[in-house]
């Protein structure tokens, strides 16, 4: 009876993590799909609002601005509009400063006044600019992050080129030195693979706030937050399912270097997990079922893969530990296969040795996150919110 259970448990587990298999090479085959390369010779003519939402950044907003300031785009075909949440720091005096090295830019910094039925205060932020721009491609980033100086140019380029209403691009973190600078690192990476792949095979899932721009007539046209907005988050792949309802052909990534965007990691595992749950916390209101049952089979490979000292309970160590090893190769393979060619296109580095090793504390987390998103509360940019 024990040698059945055995073999119904292992069979089940190498299934799984076959069709996890056969997933990320499907996503990795879109890869080689997604717009890589920029013309440099385009006159651009496109103009951009950049969006961004911020809230007691007082530590990165010089570094942003100045990356928008530097972009080799003409300074009369965008400007950047900074929209302030409730900021109790130094962050409005250092956007004074800084603002004040560029008089030849267009830097406007609002009061963001939310909807009181809004959740999120980026949504109202990108919904206030797309009402009140004259742009037609609103660009979105985040306060912590700097953009490649070709960034604006990229963007502009794949819209005027394949009449894109909708772009998303590469999100790297800065390189740091710690062990959980590594995993949200190789995190990061995997995740932009998969945002590529899906995109690159017509198939959008998910994409990151951090690097998107879309059309702004056709976010009008479909008001993509009007049965969200009391989701916390949700800003990016909200906006993303509901474009891909129509124009899914014309939602575009650029994997290119001179598109990528480079965010900070959070510093801590305390940060680290509430951001993550933050994250994954808005999942339970997809309504787009590619994103739901992918996500299902993320949550079950890990499961499987952390619960894997049950295989030598229940079949003995040889048997078991063999099991568990065939897993977790399959999934490494995977996981492998999907991030080398997208580390290739936009020229990151990543170590493969620390994607084989840190499986184990990867399946853990994921797992932890997953159960802790889906009933309670988290802590972001000190507020509390409960799902």
């Amino acid at each position: 009876m024990m040698h059945d259970y055995f073999i119904y448990f292992a069979l089940s587990g190498l299934l799984l993590a076959l069709i996890y298999l056969i997933i990320m090479c499907y996503y990795g085959n879109g890869i080689f799909f997604t717009e890589t390369t920029p013309d440099p010779n385009q006159i651009p003519s496109t103009f951009i609002s950049v969006v961004v939402c911020f809230r007691n950044e007082e530590k990165n907003l010089a570094r942003l601005i100045q990356g928008l300031a530097e972009q080799n785009y003409p300074t009369n075909l965008f400007e950047i509009i900074l929209y302030d949440d409730e900021s109790d720091d130094q962050s409005l005096a250092i956007i004074s400063n800084t603002t004040s090295r560029f008089p030849n830019h267009q830097i406007i910094c609002r009061k963001l006044n939310s909807e009181g039925n809004c959740g999120s205060a980026k949504k109202s932020a990108i919904m206030h600019a797309v009402l009140q721009s004259r742009a037609a491609l609103i660009a979105v980033t985040d306060a912590d992050c700097l953009p490649a100086r070709g960034w604006l140019n990229s963007m502009s380029q794949i819209y005027e080129q394949k009449q894109a209403v909708m772009i998303a691009g590469p999100v790297a973190l800065f390189s740091r030195k710690s062990l959980l600078s590594c995993l949200q690192q190789i995190e990061m990476l995997a995740l932009g693979a998969v945002t590529a792949g899906a995109i690159g095979n017509k198939r959008p899932i998910m994409c990151n706030a951090a690097n998107m721009a879309f059309d702004r007539e056709t976010f009008l046209s479909i008001n993509p937050y009007h049965n969200n907005l009391h989701i916390p988050g949700g800003d990016d792949v909200f906006l993303l399912h509901r474009m891909s309802e129509q124009y899914r052909k014309q939602i575009k990534f650029i994997a290119h270097p001179d598109a990528l965007v480079q965010t900070e990691g959070q510093e801590s595992l305390k940060s680290y997990l509430q951001q993550r749950i933050r994250w994954a916390a808005k999942t339970k209101s997809y309504q787009h079922i590619p994103s739901v049952l992918l996500a299902i089979i993320v949550f079950l490979v890990n499961l499987i893969l952390l619960c894997s000292p049950l295989y030598i309970v229940v079949g003995g160590l040889l048997n078991g530990l063999g099991i568990t090893l065939m897993i977790l190769c399959i999934k490494y393979v995977a996981d492998a296969m999907i991030t080398l060619p997208y580390v290739n296109l936009i020229r990151r580095k990543t170590s493969y040795l620390l994607l084989f090793l840190l499986q184990l504390p990867e399946a853990l987390l994921t797992c932890y996150i997953a159960i802790r998103s889906l009933r309670g509360s988290y802590q972001w940019k000190n507020r509390r919110q409960q799902f």
